[in-house]
């Protein structure tokens, strides 16, 4: 009787133990499990250099390995996979290793990887059909031109001067700023040049046409009276800063990947230390030389309208470009654009606060790409990037900047202080928001998503029973 007893209070408040895993050593030939793990280690390399976030390319390695019959233990950083096949101790292990040399938004060639592993997962690819494959994902270019992608960018200058309130002569003046940064950031980006003195060339482009403008106000110049050159420099700045990996970041960071999410958090301050640089120093020079400084005194947007929501939609296609994201993905980046920017023009009333409207809308972006990625297999990075480029500081940023230069000589002003804080605070409600949404529409059953989460969940399955088998042994 008290034996009975004693079992079941033991099943009532004690965890059972899992047996030890004392299955042999795995019979995989070695070439054949050498060739599973270079495919994976070149697919999640690939995924680093198109943008993907840490924790897709681990999902992708784990596919593969998992879809091949093998358990695999994956390391991606932001500059190296590693990748390792253990055989239990009854031989070596097979490993593998890749440095990640170059970064770039190819968002169409990433689409394209997406749906190449869910071919994969499914068992429908062999191995040698799936080296095949991939080899030929590999040689797919960019799939728009420079005059393209250069169009797209003006098209963005042109929709945020909207936003911010401006004429049409000031929006085409924003629209050929931002072409003109794009072009030249490109032919820097061909000779090697680091990637902070890229954006600080690239932000002095449209801050030099803000200060050339400056120079012809102050001659009395008809057509130039209206023209607000702090739209020019904002609609620059904020293109720019589209570019930068904060979204990344944060997300990186709440799946845990924290070096990669230290990394690209760094990464993103050089970039944003680069457009800061750039915009400082082209107005220092326009002030050495004399030109009568103007910023416009109203720094927010325009009074909310549809047409804003409309501006908010085109300003994401146009940014979309800039990412190769292919056509198909256009309408909807186009829909998370005016989604997320009614969001805010929706809540910014209700609850008063510059950060906590852009947060708002931000997670309505997150929210709502996480199923378009379910179900469409686009980067869900590029379409919360998109979505929520009508929400970036650039106007704060560029006002807080100029107020500073003004007084480079004395205390920095309040004013000042007021806008590059509120330019701080908005951008990490951009991530927090967009991340935040993105994670509390992971559990509503994303199809395609599911090879995926079977394969992390085979991995941890793989890591509690070697923990199990350790405690055992103990």
């Amino acid at each position: 009787m008290l034996a009975v007893l004693r079992s079941r209070a033991e099943r009532l408040f004690r965890k059972p133990r899992r047996p030890m895993n004392t299955a042999p050593a795995s019979d995989v030939d070695p070439r054949y499990a050498a060739s599973v793990v270079d495919l994976a280690l070149r697919a999640a390399e690939m995924a680093i250099h198109t943008g993907a976030v840490t924790s897709d390319a681990i999902s992708y390695a784990l596919t593969i390995t998992s879809a091949y019959g093998l358990e695999a233990d994956v390391d991606v950083t932001f500059t190296s996979i590693t990748i390792s096949y253990h055989r239990r101790g009854r031989a070596e292990p097979i490993t593998g290793f890749r440095g990640v040399r170059q970064r770039s938004q190819n968002y169409t060639q990433l689409t394209q990887l997406l749906r190449f592993i869910d071919a994969i997962g499914t068992g429908t690819v062999e191995l040698e059909e799936a080296h095949q494959k991939f080899d030929a994902l590999r040689t797919h270019a960019q799939p728009y031109r420079a005059w393209v992608v250069a169009s797209g960018q003006a098209l963005t200058g042109f929709g945020v001067a909207a936003i911010l309130g401006g004429r049409p002569f000031e929006m085409l003046l924003a629209g050929l700023g931002n072409a003109l940064m794009y072009l030249l950031q490109l032919a820097l980006s061909r000779t090697q040049l680091s990637v902070f003195f890229t954006q600080a060339f690239g932000a002095a482009v449209p801050t030099a046409l803000a200060v050339w403008i400056m120079h012809v106000r102050a001659g009395d110049s008809i057509i130039f009276s209206m023209v607000s050159p702090s739209l020019v420099v904002s609609a620059g700045i904020i293109t720019a800063l589209a570019g930068i990996g904060v979204v990344a970041a944060a997300r990186d960071a709440m799946d845990g990947n924290l070096i990669t999410a230290g990394a690209r958090t760094f990464d993103a301050l050089i970039q944003t230390a680069g457009i800061i640089v750039g915009v400082a120093i082209t107005l220092w020079v326009g002030l050495a030389l004399g030109v009568d400084g103007y910023i416009a005194p109203t720094g927010g947007y325009a009074a909310p309208s549809a047409l804003q929501v409309f501006w908010a939609s085109l300003i994401a296609v146009g940014l979309a470009f800039g990412f190769q994201l292919g056509l198909g993905a256009l309408p909807w980046v186009a829909l998370l654009g005016a989604a997320g920017f009614a969001m805010y023009q929706w809540s910014l009333p209700i609850v008063g606060n510059w950060p906590a409207a852009a947060a708002l809308g931000a997670l309505v972006v997150g929210f709502a790409a996480q199923f378009i990625t379910g179900r469409f297999r686009f980067p869900l990075v590029a379409l919360v990037t998109a979505g929520i480029v009508t929400l970036m500081p650039g106007s704060a940023l560029y006002r807080g900047l100029y107020e500073l230069m003004r007084a480079v000589d004395e205390p920095i002003s309040v004013q000042a202080q007021i806008n590059l804080g509120n330019a701080a605070m908005v951008a990490l409600a951009l991530a927090a928001g967009s991340t935040f949404g993105a994670q509390i529409a992971r559990p509503f059953g994303l199809s395609t998503a599911k090879l995926f989460r079977v394969a992390e969940q085979r991995s941890l399955r793989r890591s509690s029973r070697t923990t199990s088998s350790t405690e055992a042994v103990r």
